[in-house]
C-alpha cells in the first residue's frame, strides 16, 4: 500500500521540481539582465575568497577563457536546463494524468 502512494505522488513531485527549476531560472535571468556586474560580482564572492577571482585581460587564464566563452557556456547550460525542465515537466504531467 505504501509503495503505491509513493508511485502516485512521484509525478506531482517531478512536476513541482520542474516548475521550481523554471521559476528559479527566470528569476536568475531577470537578476542578470537587471545588473550583470552586480550578479557577476556576487557570484564570484560566493565561490572565491577576497579578490582572487580578479584577473587582468593580459593574464593567461583570461586569454584561454575569454568572457565570451563564459557567456556562451552559461547560455548553453541555461538552455539545456530549461529544455530538461520542460521535458521532465511535460512527462510528469502526462504521467500524473495516467495515474489518476
Amino acid at each position: 500500500m505504501r509503495q503505491s502512494k509513493v508511485r502516485a505522488s512521484a509525478p506531482a513531485a517531478l512536476l513541482k521540481g520542474a516548475v521550481i527549476t523554471l521559476a528559479l531560472l527566470v528569476a536568475l535571468v531577470v537578476f542578470v539582465f537587471a545588473g550583470f556586474n552586480t550578479f557577476f560580482t556576487a557570484f564570484h564572492r560566493v565561490f572565491f575568497s577576497g579578490d582572487t577571482w580578479l584577473f587582468n585581460f593580459s593574464d593567461t587564464l583570461i586569454r584561454l577563457y575569454p568572457p565570451q566563452f563564459w557567456f556562451d557556456a552559461a547560455t548553453a547550460i541555461g538552455v539545456m536546463t530549461i529544455v530538461e525542465a520542460v521535458v521532465l515537466g511535460v512527462a510528469a504531467w502526462q504521467w500524473g494524468r495516467a495515474v489518476r
